[in-house]
């Protein structure tokens, strides 16, 4: 190797800086990283080190052939193909690994620089919450370093105060870009594999459904009230109505989107009204929860027949603004087709059910019939347990006149049954109900063990009632949360809660990292469309080409007055204190008619001035004096220090 290509080597200090922001991208794509990538990489690190030791040559072709072969199997018999995002990832990083064998020159390095930013950017299809925004910034630091490093051999700690200083830099403009470049949609949405739904419940109710969802404390949705809200105990957030009974499971029905409800409507409401925006977790299902009743709703949600919001299924996080209100009295009747089908029922199945049902139907009103069986549930010893035991064929009477111990679904299907067995139109209604209301961020968490399940029933000049028969055996459900109702039912034969948050510090830093999680996916993940428009309205007035032209070229122009600021300075800082003063007097001399000539000395600038001015010769020599004592003799500390000061004070004092 000659001397005139030596320089294009990789050196070890660029080396260690791209190692170190390898290893932390394989940390922010440890979530989806199949098992072997970390060992494959721990073996071409170990590889590379040892090669940089030792002097090893490099690779055959052979070898990179088989490596690369190995790497497309192993990807390919991890994730069942390659045509995938998580297998896409997956053969980046297997690249980088690879690349990271043969990396000995510096186009190598720039090539493993281009992966690993590509890799950084690769890492936001998988996870986009605040902290893994935060931890992007390690391997961005790193990465910036070890391109710095490619170009500058100062010491690691100069490096990294350099890759602070652009980052630094280049945030006004990066801060404009996102406020003011507007949201365009995806061209493509590419679906996880084996991505599956997250919120809530399908289009079917089994029982013991509820119950096993309610032990996770998953957040299902953030709410934030636009409106002052209701009573808590009115909190429930309608998602599926199921009304096809089939002697064990409860399924939706293909309800018609209402005509003339127009998106985006959220002045069509009067009166008493809830305004509330709602964060959707991802969920591969149509429902969009709302408050109970919903009346209006954002762009691309629509109201179905039986109350129920719907939007096109995506596998990403929603915002969506909904207006609901009480439901209006008044109601016109069922016609003799609808009431048909919300009395349905199977031919057979729970005869025990079906017999008290005719009994309570001879007895009086729908309301009277509604009311006897809420006062058999808070009567009898009926119990609320997310652990109900497992009914047979004929569910519905096993609960009600054997086992009586069951979660929500439980008394939700057997009242909807009896009441329909009773010639009450009912219907089930699938959703969640109460919330924690978090006061550092003013939303509403609503999580998995929120969910529920009630009844609504048909009363003439009424409509369509909601009947929660689970608050007749646990109030303390409705009124205080899931905790305190099995911890209350625990005495009366329930296990208690899972244990309960207290209002301890551990939970006051929960509640505060959500608050900070629910403004990142407010003001970063869902910045768009309106609310774009909203700020870009308060901050601009009318919005117009050159206003937003005018924040982009001040945003532009702010880093580039900081480096021009930061080089004069620097240039400042690197000149030599006497020569400095020097030039200072030399200004003033100017303006007297004595500048210096080209090529003259200083010493021999000052001396032909002191014989032109004799009344400036004693400043002048001594200026002379100090100005070569600094520049040329050697001086302690203390000595120089105070000659500076002796001749920035001749300077400042010259006539």
């Amino acid at each position: 190797m000659n001397s005139a290509a030596s320089p294009q080597w990789l050196a070890r200090r660029p080396l260690y800086w791209l190692l170190a922001a390898q290893a932390s991208l394989l940390v922010q794509h440890a979530g989806q990283m199949p098992f072997w990538l970390p060992w494959l990489w721990g073996l071409a690190l170990l590889y590379r080190l040892r090669a940089q030791r030792h002097g090893w040559q490099r690779l055959p072709w052979s070898l990179k052939l088989a490596a690369v072969g190995v790497g497309f199997a192993a990807t390919h018999f991890t994730h069942g193909g390659l045509v995938s995002l998580d297998a896409a990832a997956t053969l980046l990083l297997t690249a980088m690994a690879l690349k990271l064998m043969e990396a000995h020159t510096r186009r190598d390095a720039w090539v493993l620089l281009l992966l690993g930013y590509f890799a950084l950017a690769t890492g936001f299809l998988f996870v986009q919450n605040l902290w893994a925004g935060l931890y992007a910034l390690v391997p961005l630091v790193l990465l910036t370093t070890a391109m710095l490093s490619l170009q500058d051999r100062r010491r690691p700690l100069h490096q990294l105060a350099q890759t602070g200083r652009l980052l630094l830099q280049g945030l006004p403009l990066m801060l404009a870009l996102f406020v003011l470049l507007p949201r365009l949609p995806p061209l493509w949405s590419v679906p996880q594999p084996g991505q599956v739904a997250q919120v809530g419940m399908g289009e079917v109710m089994s029982p013991g459904e509820v119950a096993q969802l309610a032990q996770s404390d998953r957040l299902a949705m953030r709410v934030r009230f636009l409106d002052p809200p209701p009573p808590k105990n009115q909190w429930y957030w309608r998602g599926a109505v199921l009304e096809k009974f089939d002697g064990r499971s409860w399924t939706a029905g293909d309800a018609p989107t209402l005509p003339n409800v127009a998106a985006g409507r959220l002045t069509a409401v009067e009166g008493e009204r809830w305004t509330h925006q709602v964060l959707l977790e991802p969920s591969h299902r149509r429902w969009r929860f709302a408050l109970d009743v919903p009346r209006s709703a954002s762009d691309g949600v629509h109201r179905t027949e039986g109350d129920v919001l719907v939007a096109t299924p995506t596998h990403e996080r929603v915002v969506y603004t909904v207006v609901s209100a009480p439901r209006p009295g008044g109601a016109v009747s069922l016609s003799p087709a609808e009431r048909q089908r919300w009395l349905a029922l199977p031919e057979e199945g729970n005869p025990r059910t079906r017999s008290w049902g005719r009994q309570l139907a001879a007895e009086g009103t729908p309301e009277h019939r509604v009311e006897t069986v809420l006062r058999q549930f808070r009567r009898q010893p009926f119990h609320y347990t997310h652990r109900p035991p497992t009914l047979g064929r004929d569910g519905t009477d096993e609960f009600l006149f054997r086992t009586r111990r069951g979660f929500c679904e439980h008394y939700a299907s057997a009242f909807a049954v009896l009441m329909r067995a009773a010639e009450v139109p009912a219907r089930v209604v699938a959703g969640y109900q109460g919330g924690e209301e978090n006061p550092l961020s003013g939303s509403v968490l609503v999580r998995d063990r929120d969910a529920h399940a009630w009844v609504e029933v048909w009363l003439e000049g009424r409509g369509w009632v909601r009947v929660d028969p689970t608050a007749a055996v646990a109030p303390e459900r409705i009124e205080l949360g899931l905790d305190q109702a099995l911890a209350s039912a625990a005495p009366r034969g329930g296990e208690g809660g899972f244990g309960g948050r207290g209002r301890d510090w551990l939970h006051y830093l929960s509640l505060q990292r959500d608050a900070l999680e629910d403004g990142w996916a407010l003001w970063v993940l869902h910045y768009r469309d309106e609310r774009q428009w909203q700020l870009l309205t308060r901050w601009l007035g009318q919005v117009t080409p050159w206003r937003v032209g005018g924040v982009l070229l001040v945003a532009a122009g702010l880093p580039l007055g900081w480096i021009a600021l930061s080089g004069w300075l620097g240039q400042r800082r690197a000149q030599d204190p006497a020569v400095r003063q020097y030039r200072r007097l030399c200004r003033t001399l100017t303006r007297a008619g004595s500048p210096p000539r080209p090529g003259e000395a200083p010493g021999g600038h000052l001396e032909r001035v002191a014989r032109q001015h004799p009344e400036w010769a004693e400043s002048l020599r001594r200026i002379a004096w100090l100005f070569n004592a600094l520049r040329y003799q050697a001086l302690r500390s203390d000595q120089r220090h105070h000659l500076q000061r002796s001749l920035r004070q001749a300077v400042r004092q010259f006539p």
